[in-house]
């Protein structure tokens, strides 16, 4: 009774400790980013840069897992390292005071990398202490209810957020970007209490072969054909994404001229339906599998991008506008949903408990890159696109998002599960 009661405690705080990265996310992350970012004066390149600096971190996971691997403590290193990160938020909140300069969106950048380069440490040992605390059947059940969570708390901040903009931008907007800097020292004191939430989850032991160097050991994860379709199949899904979400904010706040409240609530809106349909997803996921969920996801966000192309060509008049752009977000979210759910149960259920973390870690690898180098290459690829027309830019990039997808949806439905003895 003792130990279901600790493990009780170690599943809340674990759903903790999610809530309060959702809150640090929310104020640091999507809207917030960019209109801190153009008020510092950054271009599509920085943009790029900064959008992929939360992928770029993760990884950091591979040479965690070196460590894991080595019998270094799960709970010990996630603590340590998430609470160094913290006051690199705080860094780059100050930034607002060494007004508009290089010198400033160079340190903020620096600190940005580095708040989620260390947080991220922390990451690469949660994963495969999830893969031990949570048993294998309630682990789709497991996410779909803490992703629900961290959505509507992320919805409720961005939600807070947006007003506080909103009032700001109409009573003293000279105060704006001061604004963005205040929800960056709120993510460092929201870091601080995720940190503490991460000291409470039950320690665990590592399921590994002690006895085999760490390079063998990845060279056996990196033989596994099953195992090498997994990270393609994840990496390409995270390009795609990656690719395409960060710039439909810039497309809505330059190419469109919304506001940043305007472009925030639909942010919240595509968030609210991501929460929503996720308990339709995980039940879709139990009956279909992993694969055909990831792939009618990605054909959800083709419908979306066909939207967006659609408002390109619009009369750009309120009410066929915001018609549009409410039924697109709608869409977002269900897809991003389905996902989300689908990415995180394949990452974490396909791969074996034997050497838990080198397989996790090696996928992240692939998958994160994948993620980084999506805002990376679209940010430069509309850099390369500017002597085109405003218009044209952006059908170009709305074209090559279809294309994307569809090369995600050939490439997950050949995804299998690892044995446990590969």
């Amino acid at each position: 009774m003792k130990k279901k009661t600790s493990l009780r405690h170690s599943y809340d705080h674990t759903f903790f400790y999610g809530l309060t990265t959702a809150v640090v996310n929310a104020l640091s992350t999507g809207p917030i980013l960019t209109a801190f970012a153009l008020a510092l004066g950054a271009g599509n390149l920085t943009l790029g840069l900064l959008q992929a600096v939360q992928p770029i971190s993760n990884l950091i996971h591979l040479p965690v897992s070196y460590f894991i691997e080595k019998g270094r403590n799960f709970k010990k290193t996630a603590v340590v390292s998430s609470f160094i990160a913290r006051p690199f938020w705080l860094i780059a909140a100050l930034t607002v005071f060494f007004n508009k300069s290089d010198f400033a969106l160079t340190v903020f950048t620096i600190s940005y990398l580095a708040a989620f380069l260390i947080a991220s440490i922390a990451g690469g040992v949660f994963w495969p202490w999830i893969k031990m605390l949570v048993h294998p059947r309630l682990l789709n059940s497991f996410f779909a209810h803490r992703i629900k969570y961290i959505l509507l708390t992320r919805i409720v901040f961005v939600g807070v957020a947006t007003g506080i903009i909103w009032l700001v931008q109409r009573l003293a907007p000279a105060f704006e970007i001061y604004t963005y800097a205040a929800f960056f020292a709120c993510a460092f004191l929201f870091g601080l209490i995720a940190t503490k939430s991460l000291s409470l989850i039950e320690d665990k032991p590592i399921v590994s072969s002690f006895g085999t160097p760490f390079m063998k050991k990845m060279a056996i994860t990196l033989k596994n054909k099953s195992f090498k379709t997994l990270v393609v199949s994840l990496s390409m899904l995270n390009f795609s994404l990656n690719f395409l979400m960060p710039f439909t904010v810039v497309f809505m706040l330059t190419y469109l001229n919304l506001s940043v409240g305007a472009t925030m609530l639909f942010t919240l809106l595509w968030q609210l339906t991501d929460s929503f349909t996720i308990t339709i997803w995980s039940k879709r996921t139990k009956q279909k599998g992993v694969n055909k969920t990831l792939a009618e996801a990605a054909f959800c966000y083709i419908i979306a991008i066909v939207f967006f192309i659609l408002i390109i060509g619009i009369t750009p008049t309120t009410v066929p506008l915001l018609f549009l752009l409410t039924l697109t977000h709608i869409l977002i979210g269900i897809a991003n949903a389905g996902l989300n759910l689908g990415i995180n149960d394949a990452a974490v259920a396909y791969v074996p408990k034997k050497m838990a973390s080198v397989y996790i870690a090696i996928n992240n690898l692939g998958r994160f890159s994948g993620a980084a180098a999506g805002p990376l290459i679209a940010g430069g690829f509309l850099s390369i696109l500017a002597d085109c027309s405003e218009t044209g830019r952006w059908l170009f990039f709305f074209i090559t998002g279809i294309l994307l997808f569809f090369g995600s949806i050939v490439l997950t439905s050949k995804m299998t599960q690892i044995k446990e003895n590969s």
